[in-house]
C-alpha cells in the first residue's frame, strides 16, 4: 500500500497540472491514456493547500487546538488572483460534509469568493484524517474517534470561527457556509450556543440534511446498516484511508467506472455526464474520514425523525444532560439569518426534507436553484462537466453571502450617521427644550 502512494507521488510529480477538468473526464480519446489517469488521481488526492497553490493563489495553513485536544487545519485564502490583500477584508468560513475534508473544494467554487474580495477560510473538521491530529491521541488508537456531532458541533466550529476572529481581528464572520453533514453541526452550534449567532452574520446553508425523512439516497440506508453492525472505529478508518487512492484506480476506465457512475447516482443523485472518467473524483469526496458516533447520530436523528442531541442511553444521558432522553435541538431558537440553498434533484435533501426545516427555521430563507439537474455534490463538482452551471451555482452562493454585507453596509452607515449628527440633533434637542420651557 505504501508503495503504491510512493509510485503515484512520483507519477503526479513528473506531471503537469490539468487545467481543463470538462477535457479530462470527457476526452474519449483520453479514456485509456495513463497520464490522463494519474492526472484524475492527482485532483483526487492531493492536499488543499497544494490544489491552491497550484491554481496560482496564495494559500495559508493555520492550526487549531480545540479544547477537548483535537488540532484542526485550515487552508487560508486572503485574496484572490485579481485583488490585494485587505485588513477589512470579510471572512468567510466553508464547512465540508459527511466523510470530506477541504480538499474536494478546491475544485472551483472557492476562487469565487476570494476573487470577490473575500477572506477565505476552508474549515476541517475532526473527522478529517488528512488534516487532524490529536495532542494525546494517535489516529490509530480508538479514543481518537469518540466523538459526534455534538462535538463537531459545539467544539470544532465555535473553535475555528473564535480563531479567525481573533486572527482577523473582525467581530463577525461575513457568513458561515456550511454543506451536507456540516449544516446539522452548525445548526447544533447556533442553537445549544446562541452567544455565537452574534458572531455569525450569515448561515448559507447548502444541500441541507437536518431532515431526512424523505431522503432517497442509498447513503440514509448505507448510515442504518453501519450503525447497526458497529464497525470498530479504527478498522472503518484504515478502510477509508486504504480506499482514497485505489478509487480514482478503480473507478477509471481501466476498472470498474460503470459501477461506479451507478454508485454516484444512487448516493448522490442523476447528473448530466455523470462525471465522466473523473467519476473516482466524486468518489474519493466522502472517503476522507469518519467516525462510527457520527453515522450512529445520524441514525439517531433519521429513525426520531427531529434533530437531537447524541442518544447515549439513559444512565449517561442522565449524567450529561439531566434527563433519560436526549435534547432536542430546536432551530427556531436560531438567530442568525440562514439561506437554504438546495435542489429539485437532490436525494438527501428534498425539497421536502428542506421545507420540515425553514418551517421550524424563524430565520430562513429558501433557495431553489434554477438548474433543476443539480445534485448532492454539484455545488463545487459540477465544474467537472459544465462550467456555466457552476457558475450560476457560485452566483446563488454569492448573492446570499452579500445579504449579510448588506445588512452590515446598513448598519454601519446608520452608525456613521448618528455619530456624525449626534451634536446637531443634541443642539436642537436643547433649543427644542428651551423653547418649550417656561
Amino acid at each position: 500500500m505504501f508503495s503504491l502512494r510512493i509510485l503515484l507521488f512520483f507519477c503526479i510529480v513528473l506531471t503537469c497540472k490539468c487545467e481543463n477538468y470538462t477535457q479530462l473526464c470527457y476526452d474519449n480519446k483520453q479514456f485509456k491514456n495513463v497520464n490522463n489517469l494519474i492526472k484524475i488521481e492527482k485532483a483526487a488526492t492531493l492536499s488543499a493547500a497544494k490544489h491552491i497553490r497550484e491554481n496560482g493563489y496564495p494559500v495559508e495553513i493555520h492550526e487549531v487546538t480545540t479544547d477537548d485536544g483535537y488540532i484542526l487545519s485550515m487552508q487560508r485564502i486572503p485574496h484572490g488572483l485579481t485583488n490585494k490583500r485587505r485588513d477589512n477584508a470579510q471572512p468567510v468560513l466553508i464547512l465540508h460534509g459527511l466523510g470530506s475534508s477541504s480538499e474536494p473544494l478546491t475544485i472551483e467554487f472557492i476562487y469565487m469568493l476570494a476573487n470577490k474580495g473575500y477572506d477565505v477560510w476552508l474549515g476541517n473538521l475532526r473527522s478529517s484524517f488528512e488534516n487532524t491530529r490529536h495532542i494525546h491521541y494517535s489516529q490509530s488508537q480508538s479514543k481518537f474517534w469518540k466523538f459526534g456531532l455534538d462535538e463537531i458541533g459545539l467544539i470544532d466550529t465555535p473553535a475555528m470561527i473564535d480563531y479567525i476572529l481573533n486572527t482577523t481581528k473582525q467581530t463577525q464572520l461575513s457568513a458561515v457556509i456550511s454543506m451536507s453533514l456540516s449544516t446539522i453541526s452548525t445548526s447544533i452550534m447556533l442553537t445549544v450556543k446562541p452567544e455565537l449567532n452574534h458572531k455569525v452574520s450569515r448561515h448559507v446553508a447548502i444541500a441541507p440534511i437536518v431532515h431526512l425523512d424523505y431522503s432517497v439516497s442509498l447513503t440514509v440506508y448505507g448510515i442504518k446498516v453501519i450503525a447497526a453492525i458497529g464497525f470498530p472505529d479504527i478498522l472503518f478508518e484504515a478502510l477509508c484511508k486504504l480506499y482514497l487512492p485505489l478509487v480514482p484506480i478503480l473507478c477509471s476506465p481501466f476498472g470498474i467506472m460503470p459501477l461506479c457512475h451507478i454508485n454516484s447516482l444512487v448516493v448522490y443523485g442523476y447528473s448530466p455526464g455523470n462525471y465522466g472518467a473523473c467519476v473516482g473524483i466524486i468518489g474519493a469526496v466522502a472517503s476522507r474520514g469518519l467516525s462510527i458516533q457520527t453515522l450512529r447520530h445520524l441514525y439517531q436523528i433519521i429513525t426520531k425523525k427531529q434533530l437531537m442531541r447524541y442518544d447515549y442511553g439513559v444512565k449517561e444521558n442522565l449524567k450529561r444532560y439531566g434527563t433519560e432522553t436526549p435534547p432536542i435541538v430546536d432551530v427556531g431558537k436560531i438567530t442568525t439569518p440562514t439561506s437554504l440553498v438546495y435542489s429539485a434533484n437532490d436525494p438527501l435533501a428534498t425539497p421536502l426534507n428542506v421545507a420540515l426545516l425553514a418551517r421550524k427555521m424563524k430565520t430562513a430563507k429558501v433557495v431553489l436553484l434554477e438548474d433543476t439537474m443539480i445534485n448532492h455534490v454539484d455545488y463545487f463538482a459540477a465544474a467537472l462537466f459544465d462550467n456555466a452551471v457552476m457558475k450560476r451555482v457560485n452566483r446563488v452562493i454569492l448573492e446570499n453571502i452579500r445579504l449579510a454585507d448588506i445588512k452590515e453596509n446598513i448598519k454601519n452607515n446608520v452608525e456613521n450617521c448618528i455619530m456624525k449628527y449626534q451634536p446637531v440633533l443634541k443642539i436642537k434637542i436643547f433649543s427644542y427644550y428651551m423653547s418649550v420651557t417656561p
